[in-house]
């Protein structure tokens, strides 16, 4: 029979142990670093900084495309959700295509929940669509999506694929006309019962445009809607000499 203590003889399966647990931490680690960077490189298509809506309570993240506010001397064209009071467009510059150029749009909105539910505001935005005829006939889909800020995973969804009016500068004519020509899109609506807001997103692009973009315009508004931030209200001041 050997003469080793037995510390001596446990000292190697200890190592080892220790060893294994090393592995397993580094594993585990490397693996978050990996996913983290993967789900970096998925929305490296939209802008690191959000643009703040209702001082400051919702965050959305544009495509980094479409970071530059324009002044528009008219309507952008298709403009329903320019009758919520709280929506705002974006649109990118003027992308040009050939001697032409055309103009896809981008629009956002943060609607409180208190003034308009989910549902109102669902049913406003179909009728207006109705209302101009172009998308006539299109049915909202339920979508839930897997949420990276804490923001909203329940939205409704509407296709606005199909020929559709663009502003564009088109041969013999000065300045932009709307230009009917073949776009995707779509309407991103939270409907999340429990929140202060409703986030409304919406993409438009021509076609003839959509290969200067490296992720198609239905994948762009889904990203922007994981990337939604809807914070809690401050908490009231507290009273003097409390």
């Amino acid at each position: 029979m050997s003469s080793m203590p037995t510390s001596w003889r446990l000292a190697p399966l200890v190592l080892l142990a220790a060893a294994g647990c090393s592995v397993s931490a580094y594993d585990t680690d490397y693996k978050a670093r990996v996913a983290a960077f993967l789900g970096d490189a998925a929305f490296a298509e939209l802008d690191s900084t959000p643009r703040e809506f209702a001082d400051g309570r919702v965050r959305v993240h544009l495509p980094t495309k479409f970071d530059t506010v324009e002044e528009e001397s008219r309507p952008v064209s298709l403009s329903f959700l320019r009758n919520v009071e709280e929506a705002m467009a974006f649109n990118a510059k003027l992308f040009t295509q050939g001697n032409m150029e055309r103009r896809p749009v981008v629009v956002v909105a943060a609607v409180p929940t208190a003034r308009r539910k989910p549902d109102d505001l669902k049913r406003e935005i179909t009728e207006w669509i109705n209302q101009d005829g172009t998308f006539r006939g299109r049915e909202w889909k339920s979508v839930k999506v897997e949420a990276t800020k804490g923001g909203p995973a329940e939205w409704e969804v509407l296709s606005l694929d199909g020929e559709q009016a663009f502003e564009a500068t088109t041969a013999g004519v000065d300045g932009l006309v709307d230009q009917a020509m073949k776009g995707s899109g779509s309407v991103w609506l939270s409907t999340a019962a429990d929140r202060d807001f409703c986030v409304v997103v919406a993409i438009r692009m021509p076609d003839e445009v959509a290969g200067q973009f490296r992720t198609a315009s239905a994948q762009l508004a889904e990203l922007m809607a994981r990337r939604v931030e809807i914070t809690p209200p401050a908490a009231p001041d507290a009273p003097a000499g409390k």
